[in-house]
């Protein structure tokens, strides 16, 4: 890395490591962001049999651990009237698919598969709210800031999002959304069903993105 003309980086914290850790001085923060283009909304509830009085979580990405996936499965015992929508394929499919019937919640649960990209936001604006849980179990996912938490916010929908710098600084200073501290089923769900019941603060979230 000493030996590159340039390191490119998609995060100000990234930078800061680097820097320090290498000592270099040719680092360029570039933030890895979706174009903004006119996104026509597909219409979830239909599309997958969800009913009018479901609020639907999106997740999109890889299906890895790591991500949240399985605490948020472990959180919709605890909830009702919410359906968790999945885009993306992934080496840990089959073990959330299993970990999905043994919580009893297959039939909250869509995994819709890969979405063409050129296609993702118009299927993204379709749900009320996008998790980006990253779970702090490397330096790496400490300084996440994934695409997933850009493009929720480019297709109009709130974000709920781990506790960690760099996703907290853009959730917090642009308000599109919520931080979520305690990372146990009980405390999720009660974060979810909290925002999800409250029109107004999700509106404003709207608004902001």
């Amino acid at each position: 890395i000493r030996t590159a003309e340039v390191v490119l980086v998609t995060g100000v914290l990234d930078a800061e490591f680097l820097r320090d850790y290498y000592a270099l001085q040719n680092i360029v923060v570039q933030r890895n962001l979706p174009r903004k283009t006119g996104i026509s909304p597909v219409d979830l509830r239909k599309k997958f049999g969800i009913s009018k009085e479901e609020k639907i979580l999106v997740y999109q990405g890889v299906l890895q651990e790591g991500r949240g996936i399985e605490l948020i499965i472990k959180a919709l015992k605890h909830l009702s009237k919410i359906r968790f929508v999945i885009f993306g394929e992934g080496v840990a499919k089959g073990k959330f698919e299993r970990l999905a019937r043994e919580n009893n919640a297959e039939g909250k649960i869509v995994f819709a598969g890969s979405i063409p990209y050129d296609e993702l936001l118009n299927y993204t604006a379709g749900a009320d709210l996008g998790v980006a849980l990253i779970e702090n179990v490397s330096k790496s996912y400490y300084y996440a800031l994934p695409n997933k938490l850009f493009e929720y916010i480019a297709a109009g929908v709130p974000v709920v999002a781990s506790d960690l710098p760099q996703m907290k600084q853009v959730v917090e200073k642009y308000r599109v959304g919520e931080i979520v501290k305690d990372t146990n089923e009980i405390s999720l769900a009660k974060a979810f069903e909290e925002l999800l019941a409250d029109e107004t603060r999700l509106n404003e979230y709207k608004v902001n993105c």
